[in-house]
């Protein structure tokens, strides 16, 4: 990543989702990224809902997942991705402010 002139702050962050999916696995008795199949993913979607983390906190921890088994797909560690397509966490939108005729008068 470093190549890819990553920050070094982003580069931690994924560093850090990597590692909570890696304890999630070593809880559950998986020792190996290979060996897991679709429904552990799914299982450790359910066990960050669980934990209250922020809707988008738990689809960037997906979404750093999945880049990690596409990658490894690519590389023949994996036949095919475990993660399911469009595997995410409906976030709440945060309303938009609108500014109205008369705040756009100087």
């Amino acid at each position: 990543m470093a190549l890819e002139n990553k920050q070094k702050s982003t580069i931690i962050e994924y560093k850090n989702r990597l590692e909570t999916f890696e304890r999630y696995l070593k809880n559950v008795g998986i020792t190996d990224f290979a060996d897991v199949k679709r429904a552990d993913i799914l299982d450790f979607q359910r066990s960050l809902l669980k934990r209250k983390l922020n809707p988008r906190r738990i689809n960037g921890i997906l979404s750093t997942v999945c880049v990690l088994y596409n990658w490894m797909a690519l590389e023949g560690e994996v036949e095919v991705s475990p993660v399911p397509e469009g595997l995410h966490v409906r976030t709440n939108p945060q309303p938009i402010e609108r500014i109205s005729d008369d705040n756009l008068k100087v």
